[in-house]
């Protein structure tokens, strides 16, 4: 897989992963829980990049996504 290249202050709609195997405290290697995320693919719209480096955040385990894809929107969304 390629790097994306992220333009910074631009918006981007994003398809993101979680990779969470394990969110027990503390792990449990024998007895692993993974997120309910774990593995699944899903859509994220209207990212802002900030400096270039988005992160989506995984709501169950509260890692970040893996970014698998990204989309630059055009037209920008309007910024008041």
């Amino acid at each position: 897989m390629t790097d994306i290249v992220f333009e910074p202050s631009t918006f981007y709609n994003l398809v993101v992963r979680c990779n969470t195997a394990d969110m027990s405290k503390p792990p449990q290697p024998d007895n692993p829980e993974p997120c309910p995320h774990y593995g699944k693919e899903r859509q994220v719209d209207e990212v802002y990049s900030n400096a270039g480096q988005p992160v989506v955040q995984c709501w169950p385990c509260g890692k970040n996504a893996e970014i698998l894809s990204a989309e630059k929107m055009d037209p920008q969304p309007e910024v008041s």
